[in-house]
């Protein structure tokens, strides 16, 4: 077993203003003989709406508990890019995707989904849009994908729920 790396971060250092006190005397442990990536949440957004993109990413961060990676992109192609990119050096797939079902580009976000479970089967897929999940339905079974799906407009609460 390599070495662990133990910092606890003192209580009376206040770097930044946070909305809800959280506890900042946390200890965070990190062997260096593992994979730095498992010692976050990894998370990938896809959503050419920059508000609503940069609404889902601040859920997440006041949501999890540990350190959260996020990965964000606007189109399924550039998605797509990142992801046959994990693969081409190995690396683990994001731990959940959230994935808005209409993005810019050629590609829909069913059609990213469907490269997530197949390149990443342990990595939880959401779909999220405003078109009702019946109109959706025939196309996932074609595709035999089967994201969770969230209607929009998008509650922290049901956010929280599927995704921690």
């Amino acid at each position: 077993m390599g070495a662990v790396l133990k910092h606890q971060i003192p209580a009376d250092l206040k770097l930044v203003k946070l909305e809800n006190e959280e506890n900042l005397n946390r200890d965070f442990a990190l062997d260096f003989d593992e994979v730095v990536p498992m010692f976050f949440a990894n998370v990938l957004v896809v959503e050419d709406d920059s508000t609503t993109s940069s609404y889902i990413k601040a859920i997440l961060k006041r949501s999890i508990e540990k350190p959260l990676r996020v990965r964000s992109f606007a189109s399924a192609e550039k998605a797509a890019e990142y992801i046959y990119s994990l693969g081409r050096f190995q690396l683990p797939g994001p731990d959940v995707a959230i994935i808005d079902y209409h993005l810019s580009g050629d590609a829909d976000g069913l059609w990213l989904c469907k490269l997530v479970e197949n390149r990443f089967p342990e990595t939880q897929t959401v779909l999220v849009s405003s078109t009702p999940v019946s109109l959706l339905q025939h196309r996932m079974k074609e595709l035999n994908i089967s994201p969770i799906f969230l209607k929009k407009p998008l509650m922290a609460e049901s956010l929280r729920k599927f995704v921690i």
